[in-house]
């Protein structure tokens, strides 16, 4: 019951996800995402649906090709990744047996996660925002160690 209505709420906000995404995008008249930009999406998802993720790949890229300023760097991901993760997320609550009451509250707080931070980091400096990026980043690779040296 709970993961129908989830499957039903998701794909909802998806749907109003796109639909608001394509008329803000019409509306700045970049409808067309570029060739490199589809080419990133396309490796950093398939990355991301093995369980490597896609915001640490296309944080690397965005700033390796300086693509977009720091700043929005968070925004961008957020926005980007937004409808491939809600495609992955309707395949996989389908295909895979997992507690309902675990995946809503995942669920509420990536939701929760991106409204609060992307808010906050729109307000700080750049070198908080890296800052803050290079320690997560270094305190999820020690995670990821321990967990697979174990």
């Amino acid at each position: 019951m709970i993961v129908g209505i989830l499957l039903v709420v998701l794909a909802v906000f998806g749907i109003g996800f796109t639909a608001s995404l394509l008329l803000l995008a019409a509306q700045r008249a970049q409808l067309l995402p570029t060739v490199e930009a589809i080419g990133l999406g396309a490796v950093t998802n398939f990355f991301d649906t093995l369980g490597i993720g896609s915001f640490a790949p296309t944080t690397a890229w965005l700033k390796l090709r300086s693509m977009v300023p720091d700043r929005f760097i968070p925004a961008t991901l957020n926005a980007g990744h937004c409808i491939p993760t809600i495609v992955q997320a309707l395949v996989f609550i389908r295909l895979v047996q997992v507690n309902p009451w675990l995946l809503l509250a995942c669920i509420l707080a990536a939701m929760a996660g991106s409204f609060v931070g992307t808010a906050a980091v729109l307000r700080v400096s750049v070198r908080v925002v890296q800052g803050t990026v290079g320690v997560a980043l270094i305190v999820a690779a020690a995670l990821y160690a321990m967990q697979n040296l174990t």
